[in-house]
């Protein structure tokens, strides 16, 4: 609302074609089938961890392009060759994740807050449930009773923490249950700015799935 009349705004959450998952309700998931249905635009919240879909970067990517192209003409052959080579490493960046994950489709597992949804509708993942109810809401006594039993009656093999979220509650959850513990950042808190982020963050999130969940 600060910039200038003259400035173009292209809203990334709207862009065509765009996979949009509706928030998840509450932190329990009784099966790893319900998953996130698509987000109506007229019902219900749409979850914005947008970027974990490797399809959605393909298309903010032509946006992006596009609105450059627009605005700076002279240059839209190089925006469009821009766009062309990383379309294309998007695409063999799925491939991978896609054909890395596969082993762990139907691991059970339990994540710190409900972030992964993309990436676990995508490539057919099979979380449990959330310890925190949304971005740092703190379970109660009684909820965290029902994903530890949750947890046992599943085989979860894994939970996993997030560095941004303090890991005592999942500590406290998993004691004596046998389920291990990693982590996984959607942020890529931790990784260098540049062109390169984008994949490490997605490559760093499929290194921590495989970790916990393939041994």
């Amino acid at each position: 609302a600060t910039l200038g009349p003259e400035v173009r705004v292209l809203e990334l959450a709207q862009v065509e074609g765009l996979r949009r998952l509706a928030s998840r309700r509450g932190g329990l998931w009784i099966s790893p089938e319900e998953g996130h249905a698509e987000a109506d635009d007229d019902h219900g919240a749409v979850d914005m961890h947008l970027w974990l879909d490797a399809g959605n970067a393909e298309r903010w990517v032509a946006a992006i392009a596009a609105d450059l192209a627009a605005i700076d003409p002279g240059n839209a052959a190089a925006y469009e060759a821009n766009r062309t080579r990383t379309a294309q490493r998007l695409r063999a960046l799925d491939a991978d994740l896609r054909a890395r994950l596969a082993p762990v489709r139907e691991k059970p597992y339990v994540v710190f807050h409900d972030a992964y949804g993309y990436l676990e509708t995508r490539y057919g993942l099979s979380p449990l449930g959330s310890v925190s109810v949304g971005d740092g809401r703190a379970p109660g006594a009684r909820r965290l009773r029902a994903l530890r039993q949750l947890l046992l009656d599943r085989g979860a093999r894994c939970a996993f923490a997030e560095p941004q979220f303090d890991s005592g509650l999942l500590r406290n959850l998993l004691d004596g249950t046998g389920v291990r513990s990693g982590r996984l950042d959607p942020l890529g808190a931790a990784l260098d700015p540049g062109p390169e982020q984008y994949f490490r963050l997605m490559r760093a999130l499929a290194d921590s799935l495989l970790d916990c969940l393939g041994g």
